[in-house]
């Protein structure tokens, strides 16, 4: 709530021009010290982190009429809320290999976060808190990302958290993030195993009518048998989601690599094949979207293109406010 989120061109030397999301503080929000801090650390964090599963940071600013910005990578492609909606719209259930696919590279993209970014030499030890599966997004290329850091706890915040303060969606927490105890990297694998618990089966796990019912939930952490809502999940992803799931985050995997590693004997083919067939799959979930993104292109005026191509025809609605970085 404490954003404004625009799709928009990135200007350079030569007519060099690419799409970029925008992410500015509101503007009744600008003389709010907390807001600036809060902005600043999800930047002082994206810069940190450099790897092919989360989403990258462009450019930090203050945009012409003053209002602080992050210019981030614009990803071509959907969220996995949105997959899952469109295959069960289908009648589809979202096939396993790309499910074990797109797990798998979320776990990457979170151990780099927890274990291996650093921030002026030393350990970032960040922890994402908000893994849902609106900020899981698969790209039409077959590469899975993770995006919004802002509410991530990391040894290079300015801002503190206040004590009684939850960030992030209740039906996604891990127990003791619910019950705001201290988190490690446990709590991000087991929101994770939430969300792939219900694009597997199709089902919420523990979202209920209000907040607080809510939680109750995620804190008794009773989880029904998988294998009853669908037959033809492997018993090692079933046993891997239930580990991750532990009530007890000691008894969960010690990494997301170790969870990784565990998952990576069900995928078949190259790196290569798995990630044309991600690629192939979004593509049929998505066609008409497609289909008329490439008529745009064909329709469009020449300098007009490379603008729909980069976009992927996520274009801004003519009339819309112009932002220049």
């Amino acid at each position: 709530g404490m954003s404004e989120i625009y799709l928009a061109s990135q200007g350079g030397l030569e007519g060099f021009d690419r799409a970029v999301i925008v992410k500015c503080i509101r503007e009744d929000l600008m003389d709010e010290r907390e807001v600036l801090d809060m902005l600043l650390d999800e930047a002082r964090i994206a810069a940190c982190l450099n790897q092919a599963n989360i989403v990258h940071l462009y450019d930090v600013g203050v945009g012409e009429t003053g209002i602080p910005y992050l210019a981030m990578e614009y990803i071509f492609g959907r969220d996995l809320m949105e997959i899952a909606d469109r295959a069960r719209s289908l009648g589809w259930e979202l096939p396993i290999q790309f499910i074990l696919k797109v797990i798998c590279d979320s776990l990457a993209g979170l151990h780099y976060a927890h274990m291996v970014a650093e921030f002026e030499d030393r350990p970032l030890r960040m922890i994402h808190r908000d893994v849902s599966p609106q900020n899981i997004i698969v790209s039409f290329d077959g590469v899975t990302k993770l995006v919004d850091f802002g509410i991530s706890k990391a040894e290079a915040r300015l801002s503190e958290t206040r004590a009684g303060v939850l960030k992030g969606k209740y039906a996604y927490m891990s127990p003791e993030q619910v019950r705001g105890k201290p988190l490690d990297h446990r709590s991000d694998q087991f929101s994770l195993a939430v969300v792939f618990y219900e694009v597997i089966t199709g089902t919420r796990l523990f979202q209920r009518d209000t907040d607080y019912s809510t939680m109750e939930a995620v804190d008794r952490c009773e989880i029904p048998p998988m294998k009853v809502l669908r037959k033809d999940v492997p018993r090692r992803l079933i046993r891997a989601l239930r580990k991750a799931m532990r009530k007890n985050p000691k008894r969960r995997f010690k990494s997301c690599m170790d969870m990784e590693r565990y998952l990576h004997k069900l995928l078949r083919g190259s790196a290569v094949e798995r990630t044309e067939e991600l690629s192939g799959y979004m593509r049929k979930l998505f066609t008409q979207e497609l289909e008329a993104r490439d008529n745009a292109i064909a329709q469009a005026p020449e300098e007009e293109r490379e603008i729909i191509i980069s976009t992927g025809f996520e274009l801004l609605e003519e009339g819309a406010t112009k932002i220049c970085l």
